[in-house]
């Protein structure tokens, strides 16, 4: 009465499945493919047997093949399939069915033998090998184009850092004479790019008037054409520099007077009106002219012509040894006391008289 009643209620998943299989041996004495399976699990409560149990066996490998499936009895807890081809590896899958319906699968997957253990070791050890060896024929000419890549590209820019090493060498050797010359020059070179630049060191111009100053545009030095050096005086608001100015594919060694940073109003007046009063005086043989100077960017600098024996005052206290010391100096100086002395004598002569 009670296996009636309990054939309404979902049976349990079966516990404890046992499986076990025992190569067929051929009347010869010979070894078969073929195998006995041997299947049990653990009786359930009485209360919660099933209706039926049902026992699938399925060959996993070398295929996936349905093999086999029983029906036994809800009171039955083993079964055995007989002769049957396992391959390499086989499942055993276990239900408890009764009218309320049916529980999970209890399953088991075996290896057949350790023959057929030993078997599917080394066909998978193939598969993997193929897959690793797909794996490096794939990667390896990807992983060689990446280092050709890295080294070209690693060549390539060491090369550019020689190729500019050496015009920057080249360019500093063209101008060594300059610098040289100039000890304490900006030298700005270096990030300065060769432009195709006109016959004249002065820019043509439509006589614009530049930071205020009424003078002719001709005398106009572009900024680029000329470099600064060591101090060679400072006066009350300006600083004098020793430069080289370029003129077609000729240096010249200038002076370029200039404001100290931050001039006061007062100053920039005053020096604009030295640059209009050198402006008007031009060109003279005897004293120091102006060449040019540069109002258009930046600083206001006055370029003149450079004294190579400093100012007169200095020049004088050099030489006036030689001058006084002379021969001819000294001839002079005879000369003009022989001369004075009738003249002291006829003052004398003027006094008596008296």
């Amino acid at each position: 009465m009670k296996h009636d009643v309990n054939l309404f209620l979902v049976p349990p998943k079966p516990t404890n499945l046992t499986v076990e299989e025992e190569q067929v041996i051929g009347a010869s004495g010979n070894i078969s493919r073929l195998y006995n399976v041997f299947v049990s699990w653990a009786t359930p409560d009485l209360e919660l047997l099933p209706s039926r149990y049902e026992v699938e066996l399925v060959r996993t490998k070398p295929d996936a093949t349905f093999l086999e499936r029983q029906n036994t009895t809800g009171n039955t807890t083993s079964v055995t399939f007989l002769s049957m081809e396992l391959g390499s590896e086989y499942e055993v899958n276990v239900k408890a069915v009764s009218k309320a319906g049916s529980s999970d699968f209890a399953n088991v997957m075996r290896i057949s033998s350790p023959e057929n253990r030993s078997k599917t070791h080394t066909e998978n050890e193939g598969v993997e090998w193929d897959v690793e060896y797909l794996w490096i024929i794939v990667l390896l000419p990807i992983l060689l184009i990446i280092i050709s890549s890295g080294i070209y590209l690693y060549v390539y820019h060491q090369q550019g850092k020689r190729n500019r090493h050496e015009r920057r060498c080249l360019y500093i050797e063209k101008y060594s004479v300059v610098i040289s010359n100039l000890p304490r020059l900006v030298f700005s070179l270096l990030n300065y790019q060769t432009r195709q630049r006109k016959p004249s060191i002065r820019t043509e111009c439509s006589g614009s008037v530049e930071c205020g100053l009424d003078y002719n545009a001709e005398w106009e030095i572009p900024k680029e054409n000329l470099l600064l050096g060591e101090v060679l005086g400072e006066g009350a608001f300006g600083i004098v520099r020793k430069g080289a100015l370029q003129e077609n594919d000729t240096w010249r060694d200038v002076a370029v007077k200039m404001l100290r940073d931050e001039p006061s109003t007062e100053e920039l007046r005053q020096f604009k009106q030295e640059i209009n009063v050198m402006q008007s005086v031009g060109q003279h043989p005897h004293i120091v002219s102006l060449i040019g100077c540069c109002t258009r960017s930046g600083r206001l600098r006055l370029v003149v012509e450079y004294c190579a024996e400093g100012d007169l005052l200095n020049f004088l206290r050099k030489r006036w040894n030689d001058l006084v010391t002379s021969p001819e100096r000294r001839e002079a100086n005879k000369i003009s006391s022989r001369l004075i002395q009738p003249v002291k004598y006829a003052e004398l002569l003027s006094q008596d008289s008296k």
